[in-house]
Order: C-alpha cells, then structure tokens, then sequence
C-alpha cells in the first residue's frame, strides 16, 4: 500500500476536531436524522463508484478473453471483486454494531454508529477509485473523480 494512502487511511481515522457539528440537533431524534442524511449520501456515493468499477472489471475481463466464447472462461478478477463487496459490508455492519454497542446506554448510540458507517463507507470509496478508477501515472484522466474521504459527520 503505498504511503499516501496509509498517511491518508491514519488522518482518516484519527479524531477531527469538531469545530462545528452540523448534527447537533435540538433533540436526539434530530440529531439521528441528520446523521442518516450523512450516511445516506456517502451510500449513494459508494454505490454510484461500485457500479462503474465494477463495469471496468467486466471489460478487463472480456478484453482478457476477448478470443474465448464467452461462456470458456471464469471471471476470477470479477468474482472477487463481488466477494469483496459483500464481506466489506459485512464488516461494516459488524464493525458498526459494536459501536452502537458501545454507546448503547446514551442517547448519541445511533449517531456515534451512522459516524463510524460514514466513516468507513467513505474510505471504501476511496479504495474502490483507487484500486478501480484512478489513472496512475498520468495514463489519462481518472474515470471518476477522487471522492472526498472526510466532512462532516465522519
């Protein structure tokens, strides 16, 4: 992993100063519904970046195997991909959950786990444009932009 990305995963993870915390409702159900708008965006996000990687992996795929019929080789590339996905989402919801566990005695419980969500949901972004849609080496424009891994809420 080169360096940037540790440097840039560790600033990710360390506290941020909270100069102004755009979910400090009045009331905690407040305060949870802006922390799920939070949330909410960064999914989309994610998802938005997983769709189009996920086509890049099926076209290196059928330019590997552009000779084959289309049925004579395996997508190993696209299946872990896809493997990928899903224990990232389970690690997410485990990861999360004990956050939630954690803070399960106060009223900030659903806020501190929608954080750690965001958190989390931002950095995989950043992984999948990295790994999947980032032009190294000047080889041309990325295919999507560098998605932000920090803000508010996370």
């Amino acid at each position: 992993m080169p360096w940037t990305m540790l440097a840039a995963i560790a600033a990710m993870m360390s506290p941020q100063p909270n100069l102004t915390n755009p979910c400090a409702g009045d009331t905690t159900p407040e305060a949870d519904a802006c922390a799920e708008q939070f949330l909410a965006k960064a999914n989309a996000e994610l998802k938005r970046y997983t769709i189009v990687a996920r086509r890049q992996v099926e076209n290196l795929v059928r330019s590997e195997n552009a000779d084959k019929p289309p049925d004579a080789f395996k997508a190993p590339t696209l299946a872990d991909f896809d493997k990928a996905v899903e224990a990232w989402q389970a690690y997410r919801d485990a990861e999360c959950h004990a956050v939630l566990d954690k803070w399960s005695d106060g009223t900030i419980a659903t806020v501190k786990s929608a954080d750690c969500k965001t958190r989390l949901t931002r950095l995989r972004t950043h992984m999948i444009w990295q790994n999947w849609l980032h032009i190294d080496g000047g080889g041309g424009p990325d295919i999507l932009p560098e998605p932000l891994m920090t803000g508010p809420i996370g």
